[in-house]
């Protein structure tokens, strides 16, 4: 059932994420053109390596998915599985190391993206700049919030109020079941406000880089008229044999 599961998933997947990545593909592709003001001879290709390169990435994920998922499943007792429905939800644990290391990775990511000037140090740090602040999110979000509200918790002047108590006590468990998927939609979101700002202000700003990369830039032209050229030359070649 779980090999069967994993196929149908893996199937479905690839089939419309292929679908809809070109589709969207070819409309970003048309749109960036229309921008651009290219002309008809820049035209869209699709990469059969890269179509594979993907396909070969998505199977070896749900290969691992589909390991994990039979290791775990042998690991437990038949016993508790049939009871599992009876049994409540643990409460999840304070991580004050990984909330530390969520707030220094952000810090470090965000210093670095902010006060870097160099170009050729923003080659090479920009990129573990961005690292660093996707790991502390999932940090941030997956520990630091437990951690928080575990703290508020015991804290029984904030704690015991009408309107505290059931919203800390559910948001306890929601955020270890859902900190995951709320760190991927945050980062997402970000990397797709980070793309239309500097793709907005490189489109608007192309005057400006030129007025400011050149400000002096001159160009003169003269046009030069050589009459007889042929008759100077002959000239030229008699008085050298005659010397």
């Amino acid at each position: 059932m779980v090999a069967f599961e994993n196929l149908l998933t893996f199937a479905l997947t690839m089939l419309g994420g292929l679908l809809t990545g070109l589709v969207f593909a070819k409309l970003s592709f048309l749109i960036l053109r229309k921008i651009i003001g290219a002309t008809a001879t820049f035209t869209f290709s699709i990469s059969g390596l890269g179509l594979l390169i993907v396909i070969a990435i998505f199977v070896a994920i749900s290969l691992v998915q589909f390991l994990l998922n039979a290791w775990q499943i042998h690991r437990m007792n038949p016993v508790n599985l049939l009871h599992s429905n009876r049994s409540g939800e643990r409460v999840p644990k304070s991580h004050w190391l990984m909330t530390i290391v969520a707030f220094v990775s952000l810090g470090v990511g965000y210093y670095w993206a902010v006060t870097i000037n160099n170009p050729v140090e923003a080659i090479i740090l920009f990129f573990f700049a961005i690292l660093l602040v996707i790991l502390g999110t999932y940090a941030l979000f997956m520990a630091g919030s437990v951690t928080l509200l575990k703290f508020l918790k015991k804290r029984p002047n904030y704690y015991y109020k009408a309107n505290h108590f059931i919203s800390v006590s559910n948001m306890i468990y929601r955020m270890k079941q859902n900190a995951a998927g709320l760190a991927s939609i945050a980062i997402l979101s970000t990397m797709v406000l980070v793309t239309l700002a500097i793709t907005i202000s490189l489109y608007v700003g192309q005057q400006d880089m030129l007025r400011d990369r050149y400000p002096y830039d001159v160009t003169i032209s003269a046009a030069v008229t050589i009459r007889r050229p042929l008759k100077r030359l002959s000239r030229f070649v008699k008085s050298m044999i005659l010397r």
